[in-house]
């Protein structure tokens, strides 16, 4: 049986360090979005669902990550109050069951579908044991995905 994995994109910061009229994940790289780069690798990598947690600019931060690839569904944080209560802005998605939950950064245009692959390909299948590596093994290659864009995690 295929598991079923939920990545969750926040998209959702203010953009106060770009001093920038428009929301972070909206300015172009390579001549589209950031998030449109962000749900495409995300899609790449077949997750089933995309959560994406939006607050400046909802409507066209939503309208930006729109694919027909896999589905994608707002959900609007109100209050910034850190990363933890944008994933929970998701709830009702999370609250779904999926066998695995990705977390996402919606600034990370350069990601690719190997790193969210891999990830979830490593953590299905078995309780991690104490002293075990985390995916893609060792601290500096947690350090690197961290960079890079994306956390897992199973859903409990």
């Amino acid at each position: 049986m295929e598991r079923t994995c939920l990545a969750i994109i926040l998209a959702a910061g203010e953009s106060t360090r770009m001093k920038s009229a428009m929301s972070k994940v909206l300015h172009p790289v390579a001549g589209r979005p950031m998030i449109a780069h962000v749900v495409d690798a995300l899609a790449s990598a077949s997750i089933s669902e995309v959560a994406l947690v939006v607050g400046r600019d909802a409507d066209a931060v939503s309208a930006a990550a729109a694919t027909d690839e896999v589905a994608v569904t707002s959900f609007l944080q109100k209050e910034r109050l850190g990363t933890a209560h944008a994933v929970l802005a998701a709830r009702e998605a999370i609250a779904k069951g999926y066998d695995d939950v990705l977390v996402v950064f919606g600034d990370t245009p350069l990601i690719t579908a190997a790193p969210p692959e891999g990830s979830a390909r490593r953590s299905c299948g078995r309780k991690r044991r104490r002293g075990d590596r985390l995916p893609g093994g060792g601290s500096d290659r947690v350090r690197a995905s961290h960079r890079e864009g994306w956390s897992a995690g199973r859903h409990p």
